[in-house]
This record gives structure tokens, C-alpha cells and sequence, in this order.
């Protein structure tokens, strides 16, 4: 890939997630100003149960991902990809029927027909990340955002939105993606399934590729999933909203931050060992440079929510605990996981998420029945996924050597620190004790990013001839 056509990928990416970003900040800063409290905290768990949805690929979209990335679309196998998309369309609709028919809460009955229209259109979005076609998926994910989000901005401005519509319109944008995915996608889909023979034994070899995989990204959404839905029981859906509106803010930063990862990917696959190790200490700096720097956004976001949203000010004590979450997550995306699947070290993903789902239970047990109490379940999220991150990148070591005892000191040491000064201290004291820290974090650093520029300078010299 030619250094132009990476620039221009990593662009694309970045505006079909500065979408999906803009569509985010609508949901969370005008639709609980439209909506009452209650029915807002009933679209949040609407939204908390069809979050699992997209893992209902059962890992045929993940051994895609894996097996085919680096490959042109048109060195796909048309017909084995065809039989796959509609043997899991089949799945998908035979689970949808069954949950309509099994239950009688209308929850549920939107969620089926959710499942009918994201986990097809999940799979084709794969197939094109996989195969470099960001542009594709640009479009597709501008299709389906654009469309929802002004749906609810003429309804919303028009005074008529209310919690059932507002499902309906995300359905609806959700069919307007399925449609848009399966355009284009219509050289595969539409080609000739192989026999059942032939598809059976691609149907395995992606399910025991992508299984694990697909395993590991379950238990990593269950981590939270688990305190939130703890969270619901042992208190109510009002506390479980606020919760629920503060963890959505300190994820607005990751959805941008991503907007990497599935460029990287294709990158980093068709790289020897040697170049990953070298490539890895530079982008690490470069990244954790800019998350220490964004968590600065939580100051004036903080007075936004107090002025904008002041029937949501409990979110506000839940914010300040969950804001760091960004710094871990999109370290463990963007880079972490990204170099791991490079390699092809599923199974470390697997573990970790595994170690750290077991490690968030007891916490979350611990906290939410044992002493009851809602702040240490909240902070039992952050100090899951600081594990999970710490515990992959050691695992790393093993395959590109490198030391970052003082990186993980450093970085959960401004952590700590933020987390410790908002609760405690008012905005401005904060904040000026955080700009502090940093400066000293980068006095720390400084050889390091120094060591990081002077290697891009060689790498990229060596690129242009």
C-alpha cells in the first residue's frame, strides 16, 4: 500500500467516524433534552441489548476478517462468501422468529427484528474492511447514520418524538444500511452458493478461525456488560440510565479513535516480524501522546452536561470515573489488539478478555451485593480494562521485545490522579493539577518521542525510495 492511498484510507475512516461521532453526541446531548427521563432510560437499555446483536455473526464474520485480510476483493471466493451471507441470513432470521414467538415483551420484539437487520449487514461491512474498501465503508456507514440522524433531528425539532418512534427510527436506518451493505456487495451476494458440501467445510474453517476471536470481543462487551446490567438490577432503570449516559460520553473519544484500526489492520498483515517491532514503539508514543491529552476534553464537557443537560447532573460523579476508560480502550484497539490479530495471536485476546470478564464478576459481585456500593461498581470498569491493557501488551513482549514498566507506571499514575482530583477537587483545581501532571509526564517522555520522531523521519525516508 503506497504511503498516498494509506492517507487517503485513514481519511476516509476518519470521516465515516466522525460520523458515526456526530451521530453519537446526537443521541446523548439532544435526544434526552427531547425525551422524559423515563423513556430515556428505556431507550438505553434498548440500545444496552442490541449492542450484543452484532456478536450474533457467531464468528463467521470475525474468520473472515482473519483469514482474508490483505486480499483484494477480487481475489475472493464470490460463491463460498455467497453461501456464507445466506446461510447466516437463514440463522439469523430462524433466532428472530423464535425470540418473537418466545416472548411477549415488546423490548424483545424490537430487538428481534434489529437482529434480522444488523448481523447480515455486519458481516458484509467485514468483507469490506477486510479487503481495503474503506471507501465502500465509508459510504455505508454515512448511509446508515446520516439517515437516522436526521429522521430524529426533523422529528425531534418537530416536537414528535418519543421513545417508540425513536426504536422505529433506528430500525429503519438499520434497513436502509442492511440494503445499502448488500449493493455493495452484489457481485458476491448474488453469485451461485457452492453445494452444501463445499460450504460446510468454509463454514468450519471461519468459525474455528474467527471463534476465538469472536469469543474474545463477547467477553471484552461483557466486562461492562455485566456491572450495567448489575447495575439495573440492584438499583433501578433511572440510576441505570445515568450510569449508561456517562459511559456513552467516555466512549464519544474511542468511536473517533478507531477510525484507525481497520486501516491499520490490512497494514500491519502484510509486514514481517522485524518491521512490526519496529513500527510499534512509534506508534504507541504517538498514540498515548494524544490520549493523555485528550482526557483534557472532560473539563469543558463537564460544564456543557451542568448547562445543557441539568436533569442528567448525577452522570456527571459516573463521568469523572469513566472518562479515562477512552485511554485504555482505544490503546487496546487501536494498537493492541490490532498487532496481536496481525500476528495472529487470537488466542492471547481470548485469555485476556476471559481473565479479565472473571476479574470484572468478582468486582462487580463484591460491589454490587456484597457492600452495595455504586461508585466502586463504576470504578470497577476502569480497573478491568487498565488490566486487560496491561496484560495484553505484556503478552506482546513475548513476540516484539520491548520494556514499558515506566510507560505503564507513568500513564497509570495520570489516570489515578484524574480520577482522585475530580472527585475530590472542583473543575478548576482539577484541571490545573492534571496540566501539572503533564507536564511532567512529558519531561518523562521526552527522550522517548524524540527516539520515536528521528525513527519515522528514517522509515518514512526509506518509503519514499
Amino acid at each position: 500500500m503506497t504511503s498516498k492511498l494509506m492517507i487517503r484510507q485513514i481519511l476516509l475512516a476518519l470521516l465515516a467516524n466522525l460520523t458515526s461521532l456526530g451521530v453519537s453526541s446526537l443521541t446523548l446531548f439532544l435526544i434526552p433534552r427531547w425525551l422524559s427521563v423515563s423513556q430515556y432510560n428505556y431507550f438505553q437499555l434498548y440500545l444496552f441489548y442490541a449492542a450484543y446483536l452484532p456478536y450474533l455473526h457467531f464468528g463467521l464474520a470475525d474468520g473472515i476478517y482473519l483469514r482474508y485480510g490483505g486480499y483484494s476483493f477480487a481475489q475472493l471466493d464470490h460463491r463460498r462468501l455467497a453461501g456464507q451471507f445466506w446461510f447466516l441470513g437463514g440463522l439469523c432470521l430462524t433466532l428472530s422468529l423464535g425470540l418473537v414467538i418466545l416472548t411477549h415483551d415488546l423490548l424483545f420484539q424490537y430487538l428481534a427484528l434489529a437482529l434480522l437487520l444488523t448481523v447480515p449487514k455486519i458481516w458484509t461491512s467485514y468483507l469490506l474492511q477486510t479487503t481495503g474498501k474503506i471507501d465502500a465503508y465509508t459510504r455505508l456507514t454515512l448511509t446508515e447514520k446520516l439517515c437516522y440522524a436526521f429522521s430524529v433531528l426533523l422529528l425531534g425539532l418537530g416536537g414528535g418524538l418519543n421513545v417508540t418512534r425513536l426504536i422505529g427510527l433506528d430500525l429503519i436506518s438499520r434497513l436502509a444500511g442492511l440494503l445499502y451493505a448488500g449493493y455493495l456487495a452484489r457481485t458476491i451476494l448474488f453469485s451461485r452458493p457452492p453445494s452444501w458440501s463445499v460450504l460446510r467445510i468454509e463454514l468450519k474453517e471461519n468459525w474455528l478461525d474467527g471463534s476465538k476471536l469472536m469469543l474474545a470481543t463477547i467477553s471484552g462487551a461483557l466486562m461492562i456488560g455485566l456491572v450495567r446490567w448489575g447495575i439495573e438490577k440492584e438499583w433501578d432503570l433511572y440510576t441505570f440510565g445515568q450510569v449508561s449516559l456517562g459511559l456513552s460520553m467516555a466512549n464519544l473519544l474511542t468511536v473517533l479513535i478507531q477510525a484507525m484500526s481497520m486501516v491499520l489492520f490490512p497494514v500491519l498483515k502484510r509486514l514481517s516480524p522485524e518491521k512490526l517491532a519496529t513500527w510499534y514503539p512509534l506508534l504507541r508514543n504517538a498514540l498515548m501522546f494524544t490520549l493523555v491529552f485528550l482526557l483534557v476534553i472532560y473539563y469543558p464537557l463537564e460544564q456543557f452536561i451542568a448547562f445543557w443537560l441539568p436533569q442528567y447532573q448525577d452522570s456527571l460523579v459516573y463521568l469523572a470515573l469513566l472518562f479515562p476508560l477512552c485511554l485504555f480502550e482505544s490503546k487496546m484497539s487501536l494498537l493492541i489488539n490490532t498487532y496481536l490479530k496481525a500476528l495472529r495471536q487470537e488466542k492471547v485476546i481470548l485469555r485476556a478478555n476471559l481473565y479479565s470478564l472473571a476479574f470484572s464478576f468478582l468486582l462487580g459481585l463484591y460491589a454490587l451485593l456484597i457492600v452495595h456500593h455504586l461508585t466502586l461498581a463504576v470504578l470497577n470498569i476502569v480497573i478491568v480494562y487498565a488490566f486487560r491493557s496491561l496484560y495484553c501488551e505484556y503478552q506482546l513482549q513475548k513476540s516484539i521485545p520491548f520494556v514499558y514498566w515506566k510507560d505503564w507506571i507513568l500513564e497509570l499514575g495520570l489516570v489515578s490522579l484524574f480520577i482522585l482530583s475530580n472527585l475530590t477537587l472542583n473543575g478548576l483545581f482539577a484541571l490545573s493539577l492534571y496540566l501539572c501532571a503533564l507536564i511532567i509526564y512529558l519531561l518523562c517522555k521526552k527522550k522517548d518521542y524524540l527516539q520515536s520522531w528521528q525513527l519515522y523521519r528514517k522509515e518514512y525516508s526509506h518509503a519514499l525510495h
